[in-house]
């Protein structure tokens, strides 16, 4: 969730790889503060995350995962009303919950049967892979 944060930060100005404090963080997506700080030391330990001056950004393998994680559910978002018959506005939580345990298979199989669409349900750009 903080990768998908930071992600969804550095898609509003473009500047992915930009430092952000933790009050930045905690404004786009309400975490406790000990799990923030305790998730951000492992995402810098995993190197998706560097740290400068109190503030956090994403590195190049944190801005790749933060994206797919986007793409997942933004590609549930649109799957779910599609095939589910879901109500567009009842499928951010369901989203929320499924993207963090997709596979790349299933990933593929979700791009394929949307036709790689470019948007969600909410007109906001699907990212795809490179």
């Amino acid at each position: 969730n903080i990768l998908k944060c930071l992600w969804h930060l550095g898609e509003q100005d473009g500047k992915f790889q930009q430092g952000r404090s933790l009050q930045e963080i905690q404004d786009r997506r309400f975490m406790p503060t000990s799990d923030l700080k305790r998730g951000i030391r492992t995402l810098i330990r995993q190197g998706a995350l560097s740290q400068l001056d109190n503030r956090y950004s994403l590195t190049s393998t944190g801005q790749k995962e933060g994206e797919r994680i986007v793409r997942i559910h933004r590609l549930w978002e649109l799957y779910l009303p599609t095939y589910l018959n879901l109500p567009p506005d009842h499928v951010h939580e369901d989203a929320e919950a499924i993207e963090h345990i997709i596979t790349p298979e299933i990933e593929r199989e979700l791009e394929l049967k949307l036709a790689y669409a470019d948007q969600d349900p909410h007109a906001s750009p699907i990212p795809y892979r490179d």
